[in-house]
């Protein structure tokens, strides 16, 4: 995978280098110094920008611009790498990755940089933006085609040059970014430490979605797993990947198909929660088919609300004609949910970590007593659906979700085809 990083706010914190630049010039011009919570805050800005607004009372800026670039070349000793960047960037390298760094500042002040902080040897390519119009167009001319890649950084600006380019994006919390900037990250680490966490689930996604999008006329992807495997963190993070790379895509949740408590616990609670808890045929119905068959389905649908046990709860369905369905929940892979399925996630855990997770989950929620649930109920009713239908071994990716922060590809099968109605 080719990963692009952001140098200043991601990498390096130039401290006090670019402060002292900044005071040279104010003194050699007789200008106010600016301040320092703007010079950091705008430090991200093309050089243009960047001066103008720290030095709005210029009329010219031909000279602040020459003092500008021989300062900061001066003034590269004043700042540090952040913690473990050295010990990430060589983890990544190890793994295979394409490593490649690209800034806002001037090629000869971050060659400096990168050299006299020992980081330059891993790094591929090393591109300064000044001289391109965006700092996504300068991306965009290394790029290679068709290659997946991330790109990591702490600002808007460089979010939307992620976005400029279809590609996913890695915000990282102790940069220079606005808090509201993070919203328009794909994912969000506190530090480079999870950075290495955030690049393993990309690669996972882009290994499902290559499979995924293998089929022809592909539509519907299902996640599914036993109770507590992560299928709606999953599911929600795949969906934000997808979107990222300029795919429409929706989720829908098997929880909002339920069956009321009258109907799923009738006589025997287990066999009737196993054959009849949720309602299917209305998802059919109401979702899958008119997808399948119309090739876009918007419609509003009343589901069950599990806390009143009322229809009561409305869920919009916005799907176009290009949007991608991710269906995520329990029993998905048995009849007749399967056959609508173009392609099959397993994200695969044990037994004992569904306990354990349920007892970090749901026991603080419902109190201990919702773990024997789990051991009389839930968990044996997994086995059984396990044992009946196969899920893991029929599955076209099986994904091991025991550590979700690290998920891996356990099993995978491109060129399989289902059965479709």
């Amino acid at each position: 995978m080719h990963i692009i990083f952001d140098l200043y706010g991601t990498l390096y914190q130039p401290g006090l280098s670019v402060m002292s630049a900044l005071r040279q010039i104010s003194d050699r011009l007789g200008l106010p110094y600016p301040d320092e919570a703007e010079v950091y805050q705008l430090l991200h800005q093309d050089m243009d920008t960047y001066l103008k607004t720290l030095f709005p009372q210029l009329a010219d800026y031909k000279e602040l611009k020459t003092l500008f670039l021989e300062y900061e070349k001066q003034h590269t000793q004043g700042g540090d790498l952040f913690p473990r960047t050295k010990e990430v960037l060589s983890r990544l390298k190890e793994q295979g990755h394409r490593l490649s760094v690209c800034s806002t500042g001037n090629d000869a002040f971050m060659q400096s940089v990168l050299h006299q902080n020992g980081i330059a040897k891993y790094f591929q390519t090393i591109v300064s933006a000044r001289p391109f119009r965006s700092k996504g167009a300068a991306i965009a001319s290394f790029l290679r085609a068709g290659e997946a890649a991330v790109l990591v950084g702490d600002t808007l600006i460089d979010f939307m040059a992620a976005y400029e380019n279809h590609l996913p994006s890695i915000g990282v919390s102790h940069g220079f970014g606005a808090q509201d900037d993070f919203s328009a990250a794909t994912f969000r680490a506190a530090n480079l430490e999870d950075v290495l966490d955030f690049v393993q689930q990309v690669q996972v996604m882009d290994h499902v979605t290559k499979t995924w999008l293998w089929t022809p006329n592909a539509r519907i992807l299902g996640v599914n797993g036993v109770d507590t495997s992560g299928k709606t963190t999953f599911a929600r993070n795949y969906q934000r990947y997808l979107r990222a790379i300029g795919l429409e895509a929706e989720v829908v949740s098997m929880d909002d198909f339920h069956q009321p408590k009258a109907i799923r616990s009738a006589g025997n609670e287990k066999e009737s929660y196993y054959l009849h808890g949720f309602d299917t045929q209305k998802l059919i119905r109401e979702i899958l088919q008119p997808l399948l068959e119309q090739g876009r389905c918007e419609t509003e649908i009343l589901c069950l609300n599990l806390k009143t046990d009322l229809f009561d709860k409305r869920v919009k369905v916005n799907l176009g004609p290009h949007t991608l369905l991710i269906v995520e929940g329990v029993y998905l892979f048995r009849p007749p949910l399967e056959s609508y399925i173009d392609t099959k996630v397993y994200l695969d855990i044990t037994f004992e970590e569904v306990l354990r997770r349920a007892e970090e989950r749901d026991v603080p929620l419902y109190g201990v007593e919702f773990l024997e649930r789990y051991k009389t109920k839930y968990i044996p009713l997994q086995k059984r659906y396990v044992a009946e239908h196969h899920p893991k071994e029929n599955a076209d990716l099986v994904i091991s979700n025991m550590n979700p922060k690290r998920p891996y590809v356990v099993k995978s099968l491109p060129n399989s085809t289902l059965e479709k109605k």
